[in-house]
C-alpha cells in the first residue's frame, strides 16, 4: 500500500472520531448545564425568581393579585407554595396556607402524567355577591375574548393522582344580604353556605381515551352550617367505564346515620352518551344497610321529606335489570313498627311506565310510632291502635292499580280490596272492605265490636259528574253498649242525583229511611226523604231506668238548599201511639214549614201540644243557636225552682247550678213570634216532671 493510501485512510478515520468527539462534548456540556441548573433550581433564589415569575405572568390576567410569600422545592418533582392568596381590592377569593404539588415529569415518557401528591392545606374561599348582584370571582378573572374551541381531539395521556389531600378547608358562599352571617340553618341554604372543617383523602386514576375513570375515596368530612347535619365519614371506591358504573363498600356515617352501599350498573357508559330510555336491559345489583338512617339528615338537603322524623333500620337486596327489577329483601323497623317488602319493579327508564308488583308481609304498624315518625304531616295518635300481621299486594302503575291489604287490627281483622284508575278524566275506583270484630276503642275510647262490609265502586268524585254505588252492612256489631243486629245502607249517585235507602235494626229499634238528594241546581238543592222508626226504646241508649219507652214515628222532608240560613221546606213528624216513661202517648202530629222570601224568614210550627210562628229578617242559624240557649236556660231554672219547693230536699246552689252564658246572646237577632201552648204534657214528659202543666197563649 502507497504512503498516499495511508495518509488518507488515517484522515477518516480522524474525522469520525471527531464527530464522536463532538457529540460526547455537547452532550456532557448539556448534561453539566442540566445538573447547574438542576442544582440553581434548589437555591433560594432561583426560587424567589420563580415567584416573582409567576406572579408577574397571572397578575396581568386578573382584575386584583395574586401573592405567594415563598416557594419551596423543586420544579422538576416538587412545589410547595407557602402563603397563596387571591384578592382584589374589597375581598379575599382564596387564601392558602399551604399548596402541595408532587409530581414525577419521567412518566411523561410513558405518555401517564403522575401527580404522586397535591395537598392543600388550612385555606379559606369566599364566593361573595356584591350590591349590584356581581360575584367576586366574576370579577377578578378577565373574560376570554378567544372564541371556543369546539373541535374535537384526543388526550394521549393518562392521569394518576396518588394522593390528593384537603386539610381543613374552609368554603363560603353568600349573596349580598348574608355576607358575614354567622347563621345555622335546618335546611341547605344555598344564599349562606358554609362548609368548615373539609377534609379529602382520595386517590384518581382516569384515561379519557379510554372512558375509565377510578375514584378511591378514602374519607370525606365536612362541618357545615347546618342545625341536624355533619358529615363524620363519606368513603368508598367508585368506577367509570365503557362496561359499567360501580359503588364499593360506600361508607355514609353521620351524628346520627350510618349507611353502607354496594352497587353496580352494567353495560352503562356514563361518560358517554346517556339517554334514560336506554337503560332497558342494563343488569343493576343494590346491597343497602343502613343502621340506623335518620331522616332529618335528608330533609336538610330536601325540605319536602320534613315531616319525617326519627331513625329507621333499613336493609335491602336488589338484583335485576333497570327495566325488570326484583327486590328480593326490604325491611325497614322503627322501634316496634316494622315492614317487610319484596316484588318486581318494571320500566325504571321510563318512569311514564312505572309498573309495581310488591308484597308486604306479615308486618306490624303501631300508629302512636308512626304518628312521631311523620309528626310533620299532624296525623291524629292513638296509643293503643296496633295493625299486626299486614299483609299488602300492590300491582299496577302509581296511577292505576289493584291493591289489597289483610291483617288484624288488636283482637280484630280486616281486608280491604281495591281498584284505582286516576289515569281517567273521572277517576275510577273499586273499595271492598270488611271487618271482624274491630274493636273502635283505641280510636274513639269507646268499647266496640264491628263486623261490617263496605263497597263503593264509580267514577269521579265531583257531585257533579259523579257515577257511584256505595253499600254498606253492619250485622251482630255493637258499639257503646249499643246493639246493632243489622244496618244496611244503600246509595245510588248519579249525575247530582243521590238516592238513599236506610234499614237498620238497632237495639231492638228498627229505622227505615228513603229518600233523594237532586244537586242538579247546586244554587238550591232539593230533597225528599220519607223514614219510620219503630219500637225505640230511650232506656236503650240512655241506661237508665225510667226512660223506658216505646215510641213508634214517621217523618218526612221535603225542600230546598242544605245551607241552614237558606233552607225551605216542610217538614212533618207523625207520632204514632207510643209509650214514654210509663205514659202512653196517643197519635200525634208536628208539621214544621220554613219559608224565606228575599229577605224576609218564617217558621211556623203546628203540633197537637204547642203552635209557634216565628217571622222577620234574621239569621235562621243565629235563631236556632238562641233558641237551644234560651230552652236549655228555661229549662234549667224551671227545674231548680221545682227543687227550690221540694221541702224534703233542699239542695244548696253551687256554682255547678250557675247558668253559662253564651255569645250567642250578644248576637243582634230580631223576629216577631207567637206562641200558643195545647198540651204540655209533653214537654213534661221531656223535662222529667209530670207535674208540670202549661196552657194559654
Amino acid at each position: 500500500m502507497s504512503d498516499e493510501q495511508k495518509e488518507k485512510i488515517l484522515f477518516k478515520r480522524s474525522l469520525l472520531h471527531k464527530v464522536v468527539n463532538v457529540f460526547i462534548g455537547f452532550f456532557a456540556i448539556f448534561l453539566f448545564l442540566l445538573i447547574a441548573f438542576f442544582g440553581f433550581s434548589q437555591t433560594k433564589t432561583f426560587r424567589e425568581f420563580l415567584r416573582n415569575q409567576i406572579i408577574s405572568q397571572v397578575t396581568p390576567l386578573l382584575n386584583g393579585n395574586l401573592y405567594i410569600r415563598e416557594i419551596d422545592g423543586s420544579i422538576f418533582s416538587s412545589v410547595i407554595l407557602h402563603n397563596t392568596i387571591l384578592y382584589s381590592e374589597n375581598d379575599t377569593l382564596i387564601n392558602a396556607n399551604e399548596i402541595i404539588i408532587k409530581t414525577s415529569p419521567v412518566h411523561l415518557l410513558l405518555k401517564r402524567i403522575l401527580v404522586r401528591e397535591i395537598s392543600i392545606k388550612n385555606t379559606t374561599i369566599n364566593l361573595l355577591q356584591d350590591k349590584d348582584g356581581n360575584w367576586n370571582i366574576s370579577k377578578i378573572f378577565k373574560p376570554d375574548d378567544e372564541p371556543e374551541d369546539t373541535s374535537k381531539s384526543t388526550f394521549p395521556f393518562t392521569i394518576q393522582v396518588n394522593s390528593l389531600n384537603f386539610k381543613n378547608l374552609a368554603f363560603t358562599r353568600q349573596t349580598f344580604p348574608n355576607v358575614n352571617s354567622n347563621k345555622f340553618y335546618d335546611h341547605i341554604n344555598t344564599d349562606d353556605l358554609r362548609l368548615n372543617e373539609i377534609f379529602l383523602d382520595a386517590k384518581i386514576f382516569a384515561n379519557i381515551n379510554s372512558s375509565l375513570v377510578r375514584l378511591y375515596l378514602n374519607n370525606f368530612s365536612v362541618n357545615p352550617n347546618f342545625n341536624t347535619f355533619d358529615l363524620n365519614k363519606f368513603s368508598g371506591e367508585f368506577e367509570l367505564n365503557e362496561n359499567f358504573a360501580q359503588v364499593r363498600n360506600l361508607k355514609f356515617k353521620t351524628d346520627s346515620s350510618d349507611v353502607s352501599l354496594n352497587a353496580k350498573i352494567d353495560k352503562l357508559n356514563i361518560l358517554g352518551n346517556v339517554e334514560l330510555q336506554e337503560f332497558n336491559d342494563y343488569p343493576l345489583e343494590v346491597e343497602l344497610n343502613a343502621n340506623p338512617f335518620n331522616f332529618d339528615d335528608l330533609s336538610t338537603f330536601i325540605q319536602a321529606t320534613d315531616f319525617i322524623r326519627g331513625n329507621v333500620d333499613i336493609k335491602m337486596k336488589a338484583k335485576g335489570f333497570f327495566g325488570d327489577f326484583d327486590i328480593s329483601k326490604l325491611s325497614m323497623s322503627y322501634q316496634n313498627t316494622n315492614l317487610n317488602l319484596k316484588g318486581n319493579i318494571k320500566n325504571l327508564h321510563t318512569p311514564e311506565n312505572l309498573f309495581l308488583d310488591v308484597e308486604i308481609n306479615n308486618s306490624t304498624v303501631v300508629e302512636s310510632e308512626v304518628y312521631y315518625l311523620i309528626k310533620g304531616l299532624e296525623i291524629p295518635k292513638y296509643d293503643d291502635l296496633v295493625l299486626t300481621n299486614a299483609n299488602l299486594k300492590f300491582n299496577g302503575e302509581p296511577t292505576k292499580f289493584n291493591a289489597e291489604l289483610t291483617g288484624n287490627v288488636n283482637e280484630g281483622e280486616i281486608n280491604l280490596k281495591t281498584f284505582f284508575n286516576l289515569q281517567k278524566a273521572r277517576m275510577e275506583y273499586d273499595i271492598d272492605f270488611t271487618t271482624e270484630n274491630v274493636d273502635l276503642f283505641p280510636i274513639f275510647g269507646i268499647t266496640s265490636s264491628i263486623n261490617s262490609w263496605v263497597k263503593i265502586k264509580g267514577k269521579g268524585t265531583n257531585p257533579n259528574n259523579m257515577n257511584a254505588n256505595f253499600s254498606a252492612n253492619l250485622n251482630s256489631s255493637t258499639f257503646n253498649n249499643i246493639s246493632f243486629d243489622s244496618l244496611n245502607l244503600v246509595s245510588e249517585i248519579n249525575s247530582k242525583i243521590f238516592n238513599l235507602n236506610l234499614n237498620s235494626l238497632v237495639n231492638s229499634a228498627k229505622t227505615s229511611v228513603n229518600g233523594i238528594l237532586n244537586l242538579t241546581n247546586s244554587e238550591s238543592p232539593s230533597y225528599d226523604l220519607f223514614g219510620t222508626i219503630q219500637n225505640f226504646n230511650l232506656q236503650t241508649f240512655t241506661n237508665e231506668k225510667n226512660d223506658s219507652s216505646n215510641l213508634n214515628l214517621s217523618f218526612t222532608a221535603k225542600g230546598n238548599n242544605l245551607e241552614l240560613d237558606n233552607l225551605i221546606g216542610n217538614f212533618n213528624i207523625k207520632l204514632e201511639p207510643s209509650f214514654l216513661r210509663d205514659i202512653n202517648l196517643e197519635e200525634t202530629n208536628i208539621n214544621i214549614a220554613l219559608t224565606k222570601e228575599e229577605q224576609e224568614r218564617n217558621i211556623n210550627l203546628v203540633s197537637d201540644f204547642v203552635d209557634f210562628n216565628i217571622n222577620g229578617n234574621f239569621s235562621l242559624e243565629k235563631a236556632v243557636d238562641l233558641l237551644i240557649y234560651e230552652a236549655e236556660t228555661i229549662t234549667s231554672l224551671i227545674s231548680q225552682k221545682i227543687e227550690e219547693l221540694n221541702p224534703i230536699e233542699n239542695k244548696k246552689s253551687t256554682p255547678e247550678n250557675l247558668i253559662k252564658i253564651d255569645p250567642i246572646i250578644y248576637e243582634s237577632v230580631e223576629f216577631n213570634y207567637d206562641f200558643k201552648f195545647k198540651d204540655f204534657k209533653l214537654v213534661a214528659l221531656f223535662l222529667k216532671n209530670d207535674e208540670l202543666d202549661i196552657s194559654g197563649s
